[in-house]
C-alpha cells in the first residue's frame, strides 16, 4: 500500500442523498477519511433496516447486510473515528437498536448464532430465543477475527450469514440456530495487521470477497478536535434518516426502474461480470452482488422501493473505490505462495536473477525446474516481471526482473 497506488477518491455520485449529507456534515470537523465515514454509515443503516427489503436475483433475496473492512495506511488512519461518528448519528435515529443490537468484538460463531437464535425447546422448557435477527458488529481489530477463524467455524458462519442462509450449532444440550440472520460488520485494520493473518485460503474461498475493502487515511490534522456539529443540520439529518428507516422497514422487493434496468442489462452487469485473474479476481468475485446491495441501500435512503440511475451510479462509485482498494492492499501478491515468494526475492534484486539463482535464494534449490518455470510465466502473464536474454560464454541465459 503506497501513495502511488492509492485509490482515486470516490466520485460525487457516491455522496448523493442522506449518506452524502452525513459525510458533508461531519468531514469539516473530523480527521476521519470521508470514504470510511460513508461506508460506516451505509453498513450501519443496512443493519438497522433488516432483512425485509431485498432485490430478487432469480430465486435468491439479496438483502442489504454488508461487511466492510476499513484498512488504514497506518495505525493513525482514524478508522475508529469514522465508525464512532456514524454510530453517534445512528444512535439518534434508532436508540434501541444501538443499545440492544450492537456488539463489539467477534470471536466465535457460537456467540454470533446465540445472539440471534430462534425459539427452541430445552428439555421441557421453552427458550424464546431472540426475536430481532439484526446484529451490527464493530470489530476494532480485524486481526482478532482472522485469528478466531483459525480455531472455530466463524468463517463459515460469516459467509452463510452474508448470503442470508441459516446458521446453526449442535451441542450436547440441544441444537440452536437462526434461519434468517441479518448480520452486518464494520471492522478496522492496518496493512501490517493483515500480513501473516489473512491467509491465502481466506482470500480464495469466498470469505474475502464477501467484504467491502476500503483504504482510509487521516483527512486532516485537528489538534484540538473539530467544532461541534451544527445542531440544526444534525437534527435535519437525523430526522431524514429516521423517516427513511421507517419507510424502508415496510418495503419488500426493490426493483429497477425501466431506464436503470436497461443500463444494468446492457452496460453494468456485463462489465461487472468480466472476471479478473489471480488473487485480485478472487477478492472482487462478488462485484455484481455488492453493487446490487449498495444500490438498494441508496434507494432505501431515498425512501424509494425503486432503484434509479442515480442510485446505481452511487453504488458503482463506491464499488470502484473498494475494488481499487483491493488492488492497493493485495496487489503485490498473485495468490500462489511459490509465485509470491519469487516476487519477493526479485524485488530485493534490482539487477535481476536467473531461474537457477531465484530457486537457490528463495527455495534452497529445492523447487522442480518446471514448477519454477510455470511460476515465472504466471508472473510474466500478470505483467509483474519481465525477462531479459543475456549472452554468456555458453548458451544465452534468461534473467528475470521486477517490472516497474
Amino acid at each position: 500500500m503506497t501513495s502511488s497506488n492509492w485509490p482515486e477518491p470516490m466520485a460525487e455520485y457516491a455522496f448523493t442523498g442522506l449518506a452524502g449529507d452525513f459525510v458533508r456534515l461531519v468531514t469539516p470537523e473530523s480527521e476521519a477519511d470521508p470514504h470510511a465515514l460513508l461506508l460506516a454509515l451505509l453498513v450501519g443503516f443496512g443493519a438497522m433496516v433488516g432483512r425485509k427489503p431485498h432485490y430478487l436475483v432469480e430465486s435468491t433475496n439479496q438483502a442489504v447486510n454488508e461487511y466492510v473492512v476499513i484498512v488504514g495506511e497506518t495505525a493513525k488512519g482514524r478508522k475508529g473515528t469514522a465508525v464512532d461518528r456514524a454510530l453517534h448519528v445512528l444512535a439518534q435515529v434508532e436508540p434501541d437498536f444501538i443499545e440492544s443490537r450492537l456488539r463489539y468484538g467477534l470471536s466465535t460463531g457460537e456467540g454470533l448464532i446465540y445472539a440471534i437464535r430462534d425459539p427452541r425447546i430445552i428439555g421441557n422448557k421453552l427458550d424464546p430465543g431472540e426475536q430481532d435477527k439484526r446484529l451490527l458488529f464493530i470489530e476494532p481489530e480485524f486481526s482478532s477475527v482472522l485469528r478466531a477463524i483459525r480455531m472455530n467455524r466463524l468463517s463459515e458462519d460469516l459467509r452463510n450469514a452474508w448470503d442470508g442462509k441459516p446458521i446453526s450449532r449442535v451441542i450436547k444440550s440441544g441444537s440452536y440456530g437462526c434461519q434468517k440472520p441479518h448480520i452486518c460488520l464494520v471492522a478496522n485494520t492496518t496493512l501490517d495487521e493483515l500480513k501473516g493473518l489473512f491467509k491465502m485460503n481466506d482470500k480464495a474461498n469466498g470469505f474475502g470477497n464477501r467484504f467491502l475493502w476500503a483504504c482510509a487515511r487521516r483527512s486532516k490534522l485537528l489538534p484540538e478536535g473539530g467544532k461541534p456539529l451544527d445542531e440544526q443540520k444534525l437534527g435535519a439529518l437525523v430526522a431524514g434518516l429516521r423517516a427513511a428507516l421507517s419507510i424502508a422497514k415496510d418495503i419488500d422487493q426493490v426493483t429497477f426502474d425501466e431506464k436503470t434496468r436497461r443500463v444494468w442489462i446492457n452496460n453494468t452487469y456485463p462489465r461487472l461480470s468480466v472476471g479478473a485473474p489471480g488473487l485480485i479476481g478472487a477478492m472482487i468475485g462478488r462485484s455484481e452482488t455488492h453493487v446490487l446491495r449498495l444500490a438498494t441501500l441508496y434507494a432505501l435512503l431515498d425512501s424509494s422501493s425503486v432503484i434509479r440511475v442515480e442510485h446505481l451510479k452511487a453504488a458503482l462509485d463506491v464499488w470502484e473505490y473498494c475494488s481499487d482498494s483491493v488492488a492497493c492492499v493485495f496487489g503485490d501478491v498473485v495468490g500462489n505462495e511459490t509465485v509470491d515468494r519469487i516476487l519477493t526475492i526479485l524485488r530485493a534484486s534490482p539487477e535481476g536473477l536467473t531461474q537457477t539463482q531465484i530457486n537457490r535464494c528463495a527455495f534452497g534449490s529445492n523447487k522442480p525446474a518446471e514448477e519454477m518455470r510455470q511460476a515465472l510465466l504466471l508472473l510474466e502473464q500478470h505483467k509483474m516481471v519481465r525477462s531479459q536474454t543475456i549472452k554468456t560464454e555458453g548458451r544465452p541465459a534468461t534473467r528475470w526482473h521486477v517490472k516497474t
